[in-house]
Order: structure tokens, then sequence, then C-alpha cells
């Protein structure tokens, strides 16, 4: 998967090389940053569960095992 990424990635950049010119690459290297801070808040928002959903869910699992 990474391989994947990092393909699509040199591919991306050599399009923006080749129909924008190197003036273009620290702009949508800055639109690539907020995107990534996007999904990375939105990863810490939903991806991890708080520590009261977490006591609950191994109260759960704890009686469906006895």
């Amino acid at each position: 998967m990474i391989v994947a990424a990092w393909n699509v990635a040199i591919a991306v950049g050599g399009y923006v090389l080749d129909t924008r010119g190197a003036g273009v690459l620290p702009w949508s290297l800055c639109i690539l940053l907020v995107a990534c801070l996007v999904v990375v808040s939105m990863a810490r928002l939903h991806g991890f569960l708080s520590r009261r959903a977490l006591s609950i869910l191994q109260g759960i699992a704890k009686a469906i095992s006895v």
C-alpha cells in the first residue's frame, strides 16, 4: 500500500511540475499539509476510544465471558 501511495505521489508531483512549473510546488505542498492535518485531527477524534467508552466495552466483554 505504501508503495502505491509513493507511486501516486511521484506521478502527481511530476504532473504538477510538467503542467505548472516548479513555482507551484511549495503551494501544492501547503495544500497537502492542510489535508493531512484534517485527516490526523479526524482520526484523533474518531479513531481512539475515550477511557469511559473503553471501560464500558471491557465491562460488556467481561459479562459475556462469564
